[in-house]
């Protein structure tokens, strides 16, 4: 009989220990799920911090205030140190401010809205 007993014991141990093993493998998928969540959340956050940046950019270049921006204002805008800092800080480098311009116009309308400044 001992060694009956001895095996059921040994059983129960080995599914008690099962089932723990279970309850911390879940706890640990749920909160990975979590931070998964988190992180897209996060992302969406910096996604929409960054497109309201380049809106007020946009609306500084625009010196006219027509929703507008043209190869000169751009020009203009750009030549300012303050203005090239604050972009290279958003991580925008500008190198050649004509060549860059072209890349924003997107319908080659000879000037660049918000949405090409912001999608560019």
């Amino acid at each position: 009989y001992m060694t009956v007993f001895l095996a059921y014991i040994t059983l129960s141990i080995f599914v008690v220990a099962n089932v723990i093993t279970g309850i911390f493998v879940e706890s640990a998928t749920q909160a990975a799920k979590q931070d998964q969540d988190h992180v897209l959340q996060e992302i969406i956050v910096k996604r929409d911090e960054s497109i309201a940046q380049m809106h007020r950019v946009f609306k500084t270049l625009d010196t006219d205030g027509d929703g507008k921006m043209t190869l000169e204002e751009f020009e203009f805008a750009v030549s300012d140190e303050t203005m090239v800092t604050y972009l290279n800080i958003l991580g925008l480098e500008i190198a050649d401010a004509r060549v860059l311009f072209f890349l924003l116009d997107r319908d080659r309308s000879g000037s660049i809205d918000i949405e090409e400044f912001v999608i560019g």
